[in-house]
């Protein structure tokens, strides 16, 4: 189901956490809207009709993600990290614990510092994608910026310091010049760190 970019655009100005309460807020506002807009919200209507769960979440996860930056200037940039919050009740413990337990270690000052959260996020979101979007640092720069002015030299010196806190602290592995997430079996499974990361978690 594919929505044209006027038409998640109308959705999201009258969007619930509720499918049908969105549609119903829609058709509400239809005596009120000119001709064009009434076509353009019955076509919106009529594709949210058969939304699928998984292209609710989708549309959610837009909107949630944009809500984040919509009072920032015309140049912000939605990182692609973002869309992490929006999914992460739906993800296994295994992965929830990883990115729990990084954001504990920053409140902590364990080490890592908040960007170290954030980075975490964006690689576990392109995991699977890897063969599309190698996570090399050339990348990750790029899916990191939240400015479309980004400076990618002074980006990439902070993203190279926050890569190398990750990989110290064994939440990331790397395989030449690529970064890789790992869940709490992977870490486990790791030679270096293995066995002090799984002490930690058991006094935690």
């Amino acid at each position: 189901m594919n929505f044209s970019v006027e038409e998640e655009n109308l959705i999201c100005m009258y969007h619930t956490s509720d499918r049908r309460r969105t549609m119903a807020r829609m058709m509400a506002a239809l005596p009120d809207m000119d001709t064009e807009m009434r076509r353009l919200a019955n076509s919106a209507i009529a594709k949210l009709e058969h939304f699928s769960g998984g292209e609710r979440s989708m549309l959610s996860g837009f909107q949630e993600a944009a809500q984040k930056v919509e009072k920032q200037n015309e140049f912000a940039l939605v990182p692609l990290f973002r869309f992490y919050d929006t999914v992460h009740s739906f993800l296994d413990s295994s992965i929830r614990n990883v990115i729990d337990r990084c954001s504990k270690a920053v409140e902590n000052h364990d080490g890592l510092e908040p960007m170290d959260v954030d980075v975490l996020k964006l690689l576990y979101l392109i995991r699977y994608v890897n063969e599309d979007i190698p996570a090399n640092l050339d990348n990750l720069v790029i899916l990191m910026a939240d400015d479309i002015r980004l400076e990618k030299v002074a980006m990439r010196e902070k993203l190279r310091g926050s890569l190398d806190r990750l990989m110290g602290q064994n939440y990331i592995g790397r395989t030449g010049d690529t970064y890789n997430f790992l869940t709490d079996e992977e870490q486990d499974s790791c030679l270096c760190g293995g066995a002090d990361r799984h002490s930690q978690r058991n006094r935690a």
